[in-house]
């Protein structure tokens, strides 16, 4: 067993003399290098101006270390932390305490620390502090954030940014960010805000997580740690979490599994990345029962360092591929001929990728994050080498959103995203069918109604369904803008703030307001493709194929560079051939090409009430790791050419400075899940 333990020893009267320390002293910690500073509160005092008349004394401790051999931490230095009364803080305030979580050293040599304040009306809020060494004093940012929110952290990310994570009453995870000084915090709308669910039901606050910025292979990501909560738990319905470990990347988001303890109640969480980022460390709080009992357990995550590692270069080699989609390059896997694109496709603001992989129902995210569900029986569905047929009614799929239970890596789908999808219209419905639905978005109210459907007619024809339009169903008429028989289409459908547009093979065909009011109450629930279980949709015959998810909406330019892109879709009826699942993998390294791309609209959903209660037990089917191929079926189709499946204390003066089946990057476990879980529980260690 490795010993992950760290043995904090403090020095005899290191906090003794000005300052007495008593009570819950929620720390607060930043690691820079061997140096750890731990920013304490002192609940024995209380907030007064000092004899100077120039700071205001709200109880706070630095208390600065080293970590020494044999994973020590060694604590030499104390300071009070005061806050001048020029600082502007909100006569509001009646608390102001460390936030709880981790707070970064900037590039610049900045500490910075996670603040939650309480107003005088009892309600939390949040921002930050940080100390100023030209003026050598500590400063908070400008206003509060996140009213209902607390236990934050923050992770510095890009070149001039920082996000804070924390936990809030209306039951997820806030995401908040601000330039580099952390001078003024602002509502961040997309893509991590409320992907994370404080309970399974996604309802009042939760505990404390880990939230860390780290470079793996050359590429900063995020690493979170949360409790995952069962459905039931037992007679008394008492939720029992299980700790996640999450990868993301500020778009895709992945679960790379329990890192807790089979039976252990896991609560708050850290973690540590050591070693030059080849080490990593959670350490959680194990509930023991109903009197407030906890014992820490610090666990090693090798297994799971290497698996973050493998998506990581998964995520790196898709993007390149997709970014150059050249025919005849020197690289070892050819996308064109794999069928996934026929020219270069933008992947600024790309989060989820149908394509050739397959197993049973599922239509496997080539990022690894969320699955399509395919539902209907055998004979009315069946795959082509980058999608599926889908012929007759039930016979569709969906893409989960809002229905993936309490987490949901796509919650930015509530705010903006748009819609990709390659598709081909095998038979022309019969005048008495009525039109037939293709492509569209559901809520998640009781009714599961459409928020925006986009169906076909006989008459070749286009038709849009909004909840809010008080006319019949808005069609589109234009001749040159008609879909053909068997002809490979593109249909994009993007969504921001306010408004719906739709594009047809490069050219836009709708646009139209919907009513922001909808989201007061309820959250998309999925996207889906093909008739449903509609009546009257007998005559319906489609392939949808290479469907594309963007966290962001396009420039015209990027609109006719995709429609360039489309693979080709061959007509079912000349050749019947059987789909191989997922080959052996070989590695690829592809050029990447530039792409000029959109920046993200700023305006969010995310500020309204989360509204998803309705439609939230995800099924089982909806999970995040990828699952074994399925054998595979026959279906109707023209194979492609080359086409395959694819001491006392002071004031403070701080002067220190399932792998897609075209690629090779295996993001495969070299171990099992079981044995995964066993690894961990020899890894684990009370401390």
């Amino acid at each position: 067993m490795e010993d992950t333990s760290l043995v904090v020893q403090f020095p005899e009267g290191a906090a003794t003399g000005t300052v007495e320390a008593t009570g819950s002293m929620r720390p607060t910690t930043v690691v820079a290098g061997d140096s750890v500073y731990m920013l304490l509160i002192n609940q024995g005092v209380t907030p007064s101006v000092s004899k100077s008349a120039t700071a205001l004394d709200w109880g706070l401790l630095l208390v600065k270390g080293s970590v020494s051999g044999g994973n020590k931490i060694t604590w030499k230095e104390t300071h009070v932390v005061t806050l001048g009364n020029g600082q502007r803080i909100p006569k509001s305030l009646s608390q102001l305490v460390s936030g709880g979580g981790s707070g970064v050293k900037t590039e610049d040599g900045t500490l910075m620390f996670p603040m939650r304040a309480t107003k005088k009306n009892g309600n939390t809020s949040l921002l930050s502090m940080c100390f100023d060494k030209s003026e050598k004093k500590w400063k908070l940012s400008q206003k509060t954030v996140g009213d209902g929110c607390r236990d934050p952290t923050i992770v510095e990310w890009g070149e001039d940014r920082l996000l804070m994570m924390a936990s809030c009453e209306r039951g997820c995870r806030n995401v908040y960010a601000s330039t580099a000084s952390g001078v003024d915090w602002y509502t961040y709308g997309e893509p991590l805000t409320r992907v994370w669910g404080n309970s399974h039901d996604r309802k009042g606050y939760g505990v404390q997580n880990g939230f860390i910025k780290v470079t793996i292979e050359k590429k900063d990501v995020m690493l979170v740690t949360l409790p995952v909560y069962a459905k039931e738990n037992g007679e008394d319905n008492k939720q029992k979490g299980r700790l996640h470990l999450w990868l993301t990347d500020n778009a895709r988001v992945y679960d790379v599994g329990p890192i807790s303890r089979e039976g252990d109640d896991a609560a708050a969480s850290s973690l540590l990345m050591q070693s030059g980022n080849e080490k990593l460390i959670s350490v959680y709080e194990n509930k023991k029962g109903d009197d407030g009992q906890y014992s820490l357990v610090a666990v090693s995550l090798r297994v799971q360092l290497e698996r973050i590692k493998s998506v990581v270069k998964t995520w790196a080699a898709l993007d390149s591929a997709l970014q150059s989609c050249r025919s005849g390059s020197s690289a070892t896997v050819d996308p064109v001929k794999k069928g996934m694109c026929n020219g270069p496709v933008p992947t600024k603001g790309l989060v989820g990728f149908l394509s050739g992989n397959f197993s049973e129902n599922t239509w496997r995210d080539e990022y690894l994050c969320v699955n399509a569900i395919v539902h209907g029986p055998v004979e009315k569905r069946g795959r082509v080498p980058n999608g599926w047929t889908f012929k007759g009614s039930g016979a569709w799929a969906e893409w989960p959103v809002g229905d993936m239970g309490p987490n949901q890596p796509y919650y930015f789908s509530n705010n903006e995203f748009s819609l990709v999808a390659t598709v081909s219209i095998h038979e022309v419905p019969k005048e008495s069918s009525g039109p037939i639905p293709f492509i569209g978005v559901r809520m998640n109210d009781t009714s599961s109604s459409v928020f925006f459907g986009l169906s076909y007619t006989h008459d070749k024809k286009w038709r849009f369904t909004l909840p809010n339009d008080n006319s019949d169903d808005s069609d589109y008429y234009e001749d040159n803008n008609n879909w053909q028989p068997n002809k490979t289409h593109q249909l994009i459908l993007q969504m921001n703030t306010n408004e719906w547009y739709v594009y047809f093979d490069g050219m836009q065909v709708y646009d139209g307001y919907y009513m922001g009011s909808l989201f007061d109450e309820h959250r998309i629930l999925h996207f889906y493709f093909g008739a449903e279980n509609k009546e009257g949709s007998e005559s319906s015959y489609v392939t949808v194929s290479n469907v594309l998810l963007y966290k962001r909406i396009f420039f015209c330019n990027e609109i006719s560079l995709l429609n360039a892109s489309k693979f080709p879709i061959p007509n079912p009826c000349e050749e019947t051939r059987t789909v191989p699942e997922s080959p052996p993998k070989p590695h690829v390294t592809v050029e990447a090409t530039p792409v000029n791309r959109n920046e993200e609209h700023p305006g969010s959903h995310a500020a309204l009430g989360d509204g998803d209660s309705v439609g939230q037990n995800a099924s089982p089917n909806n999970v995040l790791a990828p699952e074994a191929p399925a054998p595979s079926i026959a279906v109707s189709t023209a194979k492609p050419e080359g086409a395959a499946a694819a001491g006392g204390a002071k004031p403070f003066t701080e002067n220190e400075k399932e792998t897609p089946p075209v690629l090779a990057a295996q993001a495969t476990s070299p171990e099992g899940e079981e044995a995964s879980q066993e690894r961990v529980e020899e890894t684990a260690q009370e401390v």
